[in-house]
């Protein structure tokens, strides 16, 4: 296998969250949590198109991402800054850099087959509503049966998509010795590791002293042992590192210094 840098992404602020859709595009989300700041980037993962760039809201930290579906990315705001639950429904067009539309009685639950499905609470419980996904006008009011129908399709579609993703599993100590001296690393706390079929993808912290780490991400071939990739995804931390990487079909995901996204591709 050969590892090579396809994109890399430099962001302002913490990246929080990545989020890729049924296009592979990829949307990153930064937050600025002193400053209260949020910024939100997309590029095409084919193309390497940018579409957005550290775009920021007139809201510049109480709003949130529901879901990204084609070009229209469903955002939420929040009832009070102390709340964690979601309302409104802001439609946004990554294309125009405009909002589309915008629903405040409802709020957002999933997309599906370009339909969002959405709730407003009732006395009784939710009221359960379709709404187109580019106008935003509401098809019907749903059955609770006629919705949790849809739900259950739209689960299995939803759980198909995620047989294109590899997230770190916890990698035994006693696995890790196979690949490299543990004790030498001065390895604290659990590895994480990604098994392909013919490499291990692995991330561990290291300690530096009292309280001080670094979170260190290697690749190994599994027949002999061989490293033949290493990459210091964080140089200095205060607290024990997990989740710093994934993999998306054939692209590797790492992020550096809370700042930094570099994807990779995997050949064979």
């Amino acid at each position: 296998m050969k590892l090579e840098k396809y994109i890399e992404v430099n962001c302002n602020s913490q990246i929080w969250r990545l989020l890729i859709n049924k296009n592979d595009y990829l949307l990153i989300e930064t937050r600025d949590a002193e400053k209260k700041e949020v910024f939100f980037s997309v590029l095409d993962l084919q193309s390497k198109k940018i579409f957005m760039n550290n775009f920021q809201f007139d809201e510049k930290f109480w709003l949130g991402i529901d879901g990204f579906y084609d070009n229209i990315i469903f955002f939420h705001n929040f009832p009070k800054p102390d709340l964690p639950a979601h309302n409104e429904i802001i439609a946004f067009d990554i294309l125009s850099k405009e909002i589309v539309w915008h629903n405040q009685q409802l709020a957002f639950l999933f997309v599906f087959e370009d339909v969002v499905y959405t709730y407003q609470q009732g006395f009784d419980g939710k009221l359960f509503f379709s709404v187109d996904s580019k106008s935003g006008n509401t098809i019907k009011q749903l059955t609770d049966s006629e919705f949790s129908r849809i739900q259950n399709e739209q689960r299995i579609e939803e759980d198909e998509k995620y047989f294109e993703y590899k997230f770190p599993e916890e990698l035994s100590k006693l696995s890790a010795i196979n690949y490299f001296d543990i004790a030498e690393e001065k390895v604290i706390g659990n590895l994480q590791s990604i098994d392909l079929e013919n490499y291990i993808l692995v991330s561990y912290n290291k300690e530096l002293a009292a309280g001080k780490y670094s979170n260190i991400f290697r690749v190994f071939q599994k027949e002999n042992k061989a490293e033949i990739f290493s990459r210091v995804l964080d140089a200095d931390l205060d607290k024990l590192a997990l989740d710093t990487f994934f993999v998306y079909k054939d692209l590797l995901f790492l992020i550096v210094e809370k700042k930094v996204l570099e994807i990779f591709r995997l050949e064979k």
